[in-house]
């Protein structure tokens, strides 16, 4: 008797844990790029020249509304493919209770995303991860031409 309730009891928990854990969002993708601070645009060529950056929320928001997120496809970068920019992202750690370095405003990269010369691909990093996609047309040219 009680391994049945336990066994009830298991499997009611998986249940409520397999519940939970579902999204009923076809592609419910979030990577939290609006809560960048800072994003410097570099050079392919040159990977230690930062043409542009853009700090202020206005321009980061805009960047990542560009980006059209929510229809990136997870795809294989062609064996051609020529990088144009690459746009790192920074923001500021995050403080723990008990840190004495809560007044520490260093900006640490949390991601990069490298465009390609012509073709809708991205390249998107973080610390621990590495993806290629395949973004709209639309936003393939807005990184293509942003005004460094």
């Amino acid at each position: 008797m009680k391994k049945l309730f336990f066994a009830a009891i298991l499997m009611m928990g998986i249940s409520i844990m397999l519940m939970g854990c579902s999204s009923n969002k076809e592609n419910d993708v979030n990577w939290d790029l609006e809560k960048a601070q800072k994003i410097d645009i570099v050079s392919a060529d040159i990977a230690e020249e930062v043409l542009s950056t853009l700090n202020h929320q206005e321009e980061i928001d805009k960047f990542v509304n560009r980006l059209e997120i929510q229809e990136w496809d997870n795809d294989v970068l062609p064996s051609d493919a020529v990088k144009s920019h690459t746009f790192l992202m920074y923001q500021e750690g995050t403080v723990k209770p008990g840190d004495a370095a809560a007044s520490n405003n260093e900006l640490n990269k949390v991601a990069s995303i490298t465009s390609f010369e012509g073709i809708p691909f991205i390249e998107f990093q973080t610390k621990n991860m590495n993806f290629i996609f395949q973004i709209p047309n639309d936003a393939a040219e807005y990184l293509w031409n942003i005004e460094p």
